[in-house]
């Protein structure tokens, strides 16, 4: 199981590396605060169903990375909000489930 992990995680590492070089990318860290039930983007705390539109009004780019964090007790719920409001705002989600 962990050589999978590891074979995983280097795989989207490289794909990163050769994309970057390729072309220079923006990229965004949004963390989903579960005993608030909000998220935070460039350092303001929002409702997680408006992440979509703040990064629109940060004019980020569509093809920007976005990493989503949070802790292990986020709710699916608040996971789901922070998708919708990406797909709604015309972001495209690459999904990348990592566990300790």
């Amino acid at each position: 199981m962990r050589s999978t992990t590891a074979l995983i995680l280097a795989t989207l590492a490289s794909a990163g590396i050769c994309r970057a070089q390729a072309k220079p990318q923006h990229s965004v860290e949004i963390k989903v605060l579960s005993a608030r039930n909000s998220c935070v983007v460039a350092n303001a705390e929002i409702p997680c169903s408006a992440v979509g539109s703040k990064l629109r009004s940060l004019n980020v780019p569509m093809d920007a990375d976005i990493h989503v964090t949070g802790d292990e007790q986020v709710r699916i719920e608040l996971t789901r909000s922070v998708f919708d409001s990406l797909a709604k705002a015309g972001y495209r989600t690459k999904i990348a489930i990592i566990t300790g």
